[in-house]
């Protein structure tokens, strides 16, 4: 198995200024800066030569546009060059190159070979004004490797990158960090307290036959607002005949939620005929309050325990047995919500009888 890892560097000798640079990005996008956080997002800033390197703990998770994100902004905040670098598994790499904001090239190396900007690397010329090092460092990412950290050293010696601040990551980097070395932490600012609640889908799964005959459907809500007591479900169908023999309906319910999840079933005996929508009103249920979804995505880049803690316990969990004397195809609809709400969230799954 190959390394994941990310980083960013940027053509300065400032490493303050970098410091500076980061800390009001994050600011902006939500992040407050505290002494130390180990429960929170932490980035090493490093002297690497003529560059200076950043290890971020938030594009470390490599969820898609994260690193290229803080890479637009440092270097426009900077008016500086930057190299975005993600390494995954050992067999994937993306180094991308920014000028003062601007994504202007990038090199991709995966299973199915090689990829450069369009422009091959005639865009990198605005920081390797050297021809010569370019077709070297283009030749570097071609060569076959096992591993594309060799051509990841490669591509960097070629350029007179330094190789030992761009062949690693977060965790590696803050295993022995460099003298000089600066460690900034960040939380998510606290969103504020919400006023009502908020349910919004999540997740719809594919119908999946079951042992007595139809199918077993199963979907996600998630509450994003204030905690409320009592649930409105409303089962319909567009077409077919869709028939109701159970549903399930969990709150919480993982390791991450703190008591008892709650739980409440209904099962009907002979399936329920959907001639006009089922309504469910289930008063004692108790759903807790939830966090915003950009609060969740920032927990998302300091990991899933973090997230989880958050999210899972404001989760509904819908589990639906369908079953259908007829051949075809049904479209069963399912709403969710607050009693006494009008405006339930909702998700669609067409039923094959």
């Amino acid at each position: 198995m190959g390394a994941f890892f990310t980083n960013l560097l940027v053509r300065t000798q400032d490493v303050e200024a970098v410091v500076r640079a980061v800390s009001s990005m994050l600011a902006v996008g939500g992040w407050k800066r505290v002494e130390t956080a180990e429960d929170g997002r932490n980035v090493l800033v490093v002297a690497a030569g003529e560059w200076v390197a950043v290890y971020d703990q938030g594009t470390e998770e490599q969820l898609a546009g994260v690193l290229e994100d803080v890479a637009k902004d440092v270097s426009m905040f900077l008016g500086a060059h930057a190299v975005a670098t993600l390494v995954e598994d050992g067999s994937y790499l993306l180094v991308q190159l920014f000028d003062a904001g601007e994504a202007i090239g990038f090199v991709e190396r995966g299973e199915s070979g090689v990829s450069i900007n369009t422009g091959a690397l005639r865009p990198w010329l605005r920081l390797f004004p050297d021809p010569a090092r370019l077709t070297a460092a283009a030749e570097a990412m071609k060569a076959e490797h096992v591993l594309v950290e060799d051509n990841l050293r490669a591509f960097a010696s070629a350029l007179d990158l330094p190789r030992d601040a761009i062949a690693t990551g977060f965790r590696y980097a803050t295993e022995s960090p460099a003298t000089g070395a600066r460690m900034l932490s960040f939380v998510p600012a606290p969103p504020e307290t919400p006023r009502s609640p908020d349910v919004r889908p999540v997740h719809a799964q594919e119908p999946a036959p079951h042992e007595e005959g139809g199918v077993t459907w199963g979907c996600t809500f998630r509450n994003h607002g204030a905690g409320f007591r009592g649930v409105r479900v409303v089962l319909g169908r567009t077409n077919g005949d869709v028939r109701i023999a159970r549903v399930s309906i969990t709150v919480g319910g993982s390791e991450f939620s703190s008591g008892e999840p709650a739980s409440v079933e209904r099962r009907f005996d002979p399936p329920l005929a959907l001639e006009a929508p089922l309504v469910l009103d289930l008063e004692d249920l108790q759903v807790p309050a939830g966090a915003p979804e950009e609060y969740l995505a920032k927990l998302k880049l300091i990991g899933f325990e973090a997230w989880a803690r958050t999210a899972m316990p404001a989760l509904l969990t819908f589990d639906i047995e369908v079953t259908s004397p007829a051949t075809g195809l049904g479209m069963l609809t399912l709403a969710t919500g607050p009693l006494g709400e009008t405006a339930l969230a909702q998700l669609d799954v067409v039923v094959v009888a």
